[in-house]
């Protein structure tokens, strides 16, 4: 018990799927989880132009981490809105 089935795609099988959509990956450089290694070989699964990559300094881990300066330049990609 506590298998997955059917187990799902890696998050790097998964990357490429999501095109044409656009993907913006948002990652910290003091992530204590997760090292930069990951988001980078996210970005590269998913093909030239097909993401882009915000690693942001002194950032930790997730949501949690994101101030409202990061959470409104996140909006304002995901709108399409320029940069101030």
């Amino acid at each position: 018990t506590g298998d997955w089935d059917p187990v799902p795609l890696s998050p790097v099988a998964s990357v490429p799927l999501i095109a044409p959509a656009p993907l913006l990956l948002v990652h910290g450089d003091r992530d204590p989880y997760f090292p930069l290694d990951h988001p980078r070989m996210l970005a590269e699964a998913a093909g030239p132009g097909g993401a882009e990559l915000w690693v942001e300094r002194g950032m930790g881990h997730a949501e949690n981490a994101a101030d409202d300066a990061l959470l409104a330049r996140i909006a304002d990609w995901a709108t399409g809105t320029p940069p101030a």
